[in-house]
Parts: structure tokens; sequence; C-alpha cells
């Protein structure tokens, strides 16, 4: 058995998806492609796992495509984006390195938390494969977990992969993650649940890490697009 669809089948939420500081993670992500794409018609999530983003992207795109390497995952998200209409969301099981996909097809595509699972080569490889697959005027929106003094470091990796930066996107989740950390230790599960999904303690938290400036988050990304000349497929 593959190892990441092991992950899913072990675990009903293996990463913690339904806090407070994931969700609103999705939701500043969406702000950002908003900024650069009001009003997509065919946006594409990389590696959607359980669908909570992609749930969102229904109520921002008229037509969303979705996939993940992990069929129990894909059942999954199938689920929780149930009440959408068939003709308007389809999620599958696919590869992030060989999209079953025609190129020029979206006018968004995210890829969210993969370089904190896949070594940075495969998601170099990633990102080069999704930009083709982008309208000459789409986005691409990538965001993932790593360290304040890693922010720049990975701006220049992504460049280096063929994409221009229009903009960096901060999360503002650091001392909400040690917050999740320490109840994660101190509290039996349902009660560090219970604390981990509160907005209100989420809010204050990132009020706090605001004051940091890049320092205060945890999950960094950036939207981007195809460079004038983006570098071949390897």
């Amino acid at each position: 058995m593959d190892a990441h669809e092991a992950i899913y089948r072990e675990h009903a939420d293996p990463w913690g998806y339904f806090s407070a500081g994931e969700q609103a993670k999705y939701r500043v992500t969406l702000e950002a492609a908003r900024r650069w794409k009001p009003r997509p018609h065919r946006v594409l999530e990389v590696a959607c796992s359980l669908g909570h983003m992609t749930r969102l992207l229904a109520d921002y795109a008229d037509d969303v495509w979705a996939y993940d390497i992990s069929p129990t995952a894909v059942d999954r998200a199938r689920e929780r984006c149930r009440d959408v209409p068939a003709e308007r969301m389809h999620i599958d099981v696919g590869d992030a390195l060989a999209p079953d996909y025609p190129p020029d097809s979206f006018d968004v595509v995210f890829i969210g938390d993969v370089g904190m699972r896949v070594h940075q080569d495969l998601e170099g490889g990633i990102i080069r494969r999704a930009l083709p697959l982008l309208r000459e005027d789409g986005v691409l929106v990538l965001i993932d977990n790593m360290k304040p003094f890693n922010q720049d470091d990975y701006v220049a990796f992504v460049e280096r992969q063929g994409v221009e930066i229009l903009e960096r996107v901060y999360c503002c989740d650091r001392y909400w993650a040690r917050f999740r950390t320490a109840m994660k230790y101190l509290l039996p599960p349902s009660l560090a649940r219970m604390a981990t999904a509160n907005r209100a303690i989420y809010a204050g938290l990132a009020t706090l890490a605001r004051w940091r400036g890049p320092r205060g988050s945890k999950h960094f990304g950036v939207v981007g697009k195809r460079s004038p000349a983006p570098r071949s497929i390897a």
C-alpha cells in the first residue's frame, strides 16, 4: 500500500484540517487568489487531500477540478463536496507529477502544503508541471509550512521553477501553531480538538502574530504567473 494512502486509511484527519488555524489558512489563500482573479471560470487544486479547500473553491469558481494520489482522500473529498452539483465539481485520483489535463486549461491552480510532505526536488517538479496548465493570464497560488528564515529562499526556489512572483502571502499563524502543539500534549484529544477549533482563540493569536510581520507566519506562500520564458519540464 502506498504510504500516502496508508496515512488516510489509518487517520480520519491526519493533519488536523478541522482546526481554526487550518481553516483560516484556506481563507487567506482564497483571498489572495481573489485579489488577482476575482471571477475565474475554471480552477484546479493539486493534492486536494480531504477537500476542505476544494469545498471553498465551489463558492469561488464556476468549474472546480481537484485530485489527490490517495483514493481514500478522494472519496472523503467527494463526500465533503456532495452538495455541489456534479457538473461543477470534479474530484479524481491523480499524480501531481503527471497531471492529466490539457495545457492552458485553468484560470487558477492551487498547490498547498506539498513541500512539507515531499522532497523539494519533487515539489519543483509538481510546480513545473502545473504551470503549463495555466491559461496565458492565469495565476498559481502556493502555500506551504516553513520557518520564517526560509521564506526568501522559498521565493527564489519558486522563481527558479519558472514562476514570476506577484505577491507574498502570510497566514499569521505561528503563535497559533505553538498553541496547537501545546494543546496536543497538555489536553486529552477531544479537548485539544475543541480548543484548536476555537476561532476566537485563533483570531487573538493571529492578531499577535501580525505584529511580528513575516516572522509571525508559519504558513507562507506566493501568488505568481508563468514567467515570460518558462523553464522546460525536466
